[in-house]
Parts: C-alpha cells; sequence; structure tokens
C-alpha cells in the first residue's frame, strides 16, 4: 500500500470513529429530550357567558381534557359558565376583589375599560413564545381589533365577522296571524302589531342593542363604524365619506329615525314598559314571553330547541335587512374574543392552553362538543349527530364555543335550525371589504374626565329617550343640551383630531 493510500485509510478510520462519537452523542441528545418532563400541572379557571349554565358532563369532559394535556402542557380546567344576563358583572366583581382567574370571555365594546382597569394583560409576547397555532388560525387582521395603542389584549374568536346578525322571531306566531314572511321594517312592525295584540302578556321587541342591534340600525342607515365605550356611543364615521368626519352620534340622522320609530314602537305596546330593567331577553324568547330580538345567527340555534321543547308548536326564524348578494363592508370588529386575567398565576400556560386549543382539530372538538361517541357522533369532516336519546334542549355538555371559536374546525350540527341555515349560508359565501377605517383606534385618555361623566350618566338620560319612552322634543333637547355640559363637544373634536392625524398616517 503507498502513502498516499495509507493516509486515505487512515482518514476514513478516523472519520469512521468520529461519526460513531456524533451518532451517540446524538442518541444521548435524543434520549434527554424524550425525557423531558412536561411542567407541573396548573389549574385554570376560565370564566364565560353560556345558554345553559347547567351541565351535568362538564367534569367528564375536563377529566378528558386533562388527560390529552397530560404530557405536553399539562393543565386541568375548570370552566364556570353564567347567564348572558349576570355575565359581564360577574367577571367585573371578581377581578376588582382581585379574585385568581385566568381566562375570560370578553367583548368589542369592553375592550377598552378592561384595559384601563388593568383587567387582562398584554399578550404580545406570550403569543409570540407560545402562541404558533393562534397565529396560524387566527386572521392577522383580527388582531387589530382586539389591540390598543399597538398592544394585543385578546385572542380573537374565529367566526363570520360581516353579516352574521339577524332578527329573531315566532314562526308559529307569524304564521298564526297570517303575516307574510318579513323582508323590510313594515312587515316587522305587523308582525309586532298582530303579537303583542293577539297574545296576552307576551312582550314584543326586547332588542336593546348589543351585537343583534347593528342588524337593526340597518333600517335607519348604512354601516358606520361608531366610536364608543361599554356604557355609550358618542360618534359614528361613515367609511363611505372621505376626507372622514366624526359625528356626534345622538344628533346623527340614522339615530333620529332610530328614536321617532322607537316612540312610535313604545306607544303602540310593540316594546315592553319593562324594557330598561330587562337583563335577558333571549330568555324570554325561549321562554315564550316575548316576540322578537335582535342577535347573533348563532343564537337562534341554541334557543330553537328549548322553544319547541317548551312551547307547543313553538318555532323560531329568522330574517335580515341585508343584501346578500351585494358585497358587505365590515364595520364591525370581532366581537368575541378570550383575555388572560391580570389576576391569573399562570399566564404562560393560560396562552399554551389557547394554543392547544387551535393546534388540532380533535383538541378543539374534544372541548366544543365532549367525548366522541358519548356526546357526539361524527358525520363526515363538517357536521356531527346527537347520540340517540340525547335531548338537544338539555345537552349533558353544551359549552359556550365564544371565548375560542375557530370557523375551520367548526361542525355544524345534523339538526341545526333551519333558521340559523337560512342565515349561515349566505353569511359564508358572501362578499365582503374591510375599509382602513376600521383600525382607527380612539385612545380617550385626553377627554377621560368628559367620557366617564357622559358614559355614567347615558344610561339615566338617554336610556328612556334612546327607548321611546320619554318622546317629547323638550325630552331630547334637554337631553342634548346636558351633554354638551359634559363635555361632549370635546370628545368630537378629540375624536376628529385623533382621526385627522390617523388618516394622515395611513395615506
Amino acid at each position: 500500500m503507498g502513502r498516499g493510500a495509507k493516509i486515505f485509510s487512515l482518514i476514513i478510520i478516523i472519520c469512521m470513529v468520529l461519526s460513531t462519537f456524533t451518532a451517540c452523542d446524538k442518541d444521548a441528545s435524543s434520549q434527554e429530550e424524550s425525557s423531558e418532563k412536561p411542567p407541573e400541572k396548573a389549574k385554570l379557571l376560565i370564566l364565560t357567558g353560556t345558554d345553559q349554565t347547567e351541565q351535568p358532563d362538564a367534569q367528564i369532559v375536563w377529566d378528558e381534557i386533562e388527560k390529552a394535556t397530560a404530557d405536553n402542557i399539562n393543565v386541568q380546567i375548570e370552566v364556570q359558565s353564567y347567564a348572558w344576563g349576570d355575565y359581564t358583572q360577574k367577571v367585573n366583581t371578581m377581578a376588582a376583589a382581585g379574585q385568581d382567574f385566568d381566562i375570560y370571555l370578553s367583548f368589542q365594546g369592553f375592550l377598552t375599560g378592561d384595559v384601563s382597569k388593568k383587567q387582562c394583560i398584554e399578550l404580545d409576547e406570550l403569543i409570540k413564545k407560545y402562541g404558533e397555532n393562534i397565529k396560524k388560525m387566527v386572521p392577522a387582521d383580527l388582531f387589530s381589533d382586539v389591540s390598543l395603542n399597538g398592544k394585543i389584549y385578546g385572542i380573537p374568536s374565529n367566526y363570520p365577522v360581516a353579516g352574521g346578525t339577524a332578527f329573531i322571531i315566532r314562526k308559529d306566531l307569524r304564521e298564526k296571524y297570517n303575516i307574510p314572511e318579513i323582508k323590510d321594517l313594515r312587515g316587522f312592525e305587523a308582525y309586532l302589531e298582530a303579537v303583542t295584540k293577539g297574545e296576552k302578556g307576551m312582550a314584543g321587541f326586547v332588542g336593546r342593542g348589543g351585537a343583534g342591534g347593528l342588524d337593526f340600525d340597518l333600517a335607519f342607515g348604512p354601516d358606520v363604524l361608531n366610536i364608543g365605550s361599554d356604557m355609550a356611543v358618542f360618534a359614528e364615521i361613515d367609511p363611505s365619506v372621505k376626507p372622514y368626519k366624526a359625528v356626534n352620534k345622538l344628533t346623527s340622522d340614522s339615530f333620529k329615525k332610530r328614536m321617532e320609530w322607537l316612540k312610535k314602537a313604545y306607544k303602540n305596546g310593540w316594546i315592553p314598559r319593562d324594557i330598561l330593567t330587562i337583563r335577558d331577553e333571549n330568555t324570554l324568547l325561549a321562554s315564550g314571553k316575548a316576540a322578537a330580538l335582535c342577535n347573533d345567527m348563532w343564537t337562534v340555534n341554541s334557543l330553537g330547541p328549548i322553544v319547541r321543547a317548551y312551547i307547543p308548536g313553538g318555532e323560531l326564524e329568522t330574517f335580515t335587512f341585508r343584501d346578500y348578494s351585494m358585497p358587505m363592508i365590515r364595520m364591525t370588529k370581532v366581537n368575541n374574543f378570550a383575555c388572560i386575567s391580570s389576576t391569573s398565576n399562570n399566564k404562560e400556560r393560560a396562552m399554551m392552553f389557547l394554543d392547544w386549543m387551535r393546534a388540532s382539530k380533535e383538541n378543539y372538538e374534544l372541548y366544543m362538543y365532549g367525548i366522541k361517541g358519548i356526546h357526539w357522533n361524527p358525520i363526515g369532516d363538517t357536521q356531527y349527530a346527537l347520540p340517540e336519546g340525547v335531548d338537544p334542549a338539555k345537552k349533558p355538555y353544551n359549552p359556550s364555543p365564544w371565548w375560542a371559536k375557530v370557523m375551520q374546525f367548526d361542525r355544524l350540527d345534523k339538526s341545526a335550525e333551519p333558521s340559523f341555515l337560512h342565515i349561515y349560508n349566505q353569511v359564508v359565501d358572501a362578499k365582503y371589504t374591510t375599509p382602513e377605517l376600521i383600525n382607527f383606534s380612539f385612545d380617550s385618555e385626553p377627554v377621560k374626565t368628559e367620557w366617564v361623566q357622559i358614559g355614567t350618566a347615558y344610561a339615566e338620560i338617554m336610556g328612556p329617550i334612546g327607548q321611546g319612552i320619554n318622546d317629547s322634543e323638550a325630552d331630547y333637547l334637554a337631553a342634548i343640551k346636558r351633554f354638551d355640559e359634559l363635555g361632549m363637544q370635546k370628545i368630537i373634536d378629540e375624536i376628529q383630531r385623533q382621526l385627522d392625524e390617523w388618516a394622515a398616517n395611513t395615506k
């Protein structure tokens, strides 16, 4: 063997030895990684509102989630569910008392207040570190909906964000009084007149606003961006009018038209006399004590089975003033999102769990539908059926989806309400645009005194007027004068200043 061949053989031997050591090193590393233990178990308390507070099988499902997460994020969850009329007050009370809870459902109208009260925490760093699946599953533009001053405070629910609201009425009563299918405000009036006169003790329209109120507003004006707090709406901005102009909501044409209609409705008995004290309009409709309300399209899926179970011949249906054949403008920010409480002792694990919910269809289905074969049975990839004998009005497991909804993973109940599908099938195929204006975020700090003063006085002063109870022009003018004294124009001017500055920087 020549000198060169010997050197070459020596190099091969050295490489083989090094390769062996490297392989051993990798094996050791792999063993070390595989033996890495999951973190110590963390208990997470989640707060949400729901249509069905009693869920006897909830603990069984939570136990399964505990098992499913044992080898990774290792959490044990408890979900405290409250009736919608009590939910917000419960969260506020627990937060004010400094009670420990981890994740809670919040709403667009409460975001500014939650942040100013330091009730929830900034999530940017936690999302960056633990939110890989959140970033994949949540449309990027929705994060601006839950941001203030460039910081993210919520994980948006992912659902159709334009055109998903509707009127919900009693179909059986409409047919009983020979009212044609409702397509406009005149048809709605005919229905309310017939039902409130013909059904003893039944309230008519119990819509006080909320998400579904947006559909009602379409009867009086175009989609606009509303600026306000969880207590009051101060201004509106029409995206079709440039340069953008902030208009006092209470003196706008659409508000005046709405107010005039509500005066007529209250006078005619279409709106109940106790409208200002009603706390849970959904329950009134489901129990046969009310004839109509506005809400999101999913509400009818929850209420429909209850109505059929407890009202002989009872049936719900939906209608809307929208024309789904025409492109819509998304002027509504995502309304439902999960926040992490500032009182949480497990903030990182809470974010891990929010991400885990979006990591796979199986994870999502376990929380949303329960245990396969016990609480639901799959039908293809997009539907499910309840097991035989399960009462849809009293499901043993029926959680609220709103703090973590993921449209890509959703299944529709095989027996979904036809009135839900009537809206849903139009919404999912509808076209809409999101104007740049939706990203305008108003900082109320420069007018915080006026903001709080008007917000506090709003319900007392504007509630009776806005619902048509105090119906004189003098009442309305006195209210406008009072709001001016409390600083309404200062607020409008500040909105306009920030709007002009924002518009200049977005060109």
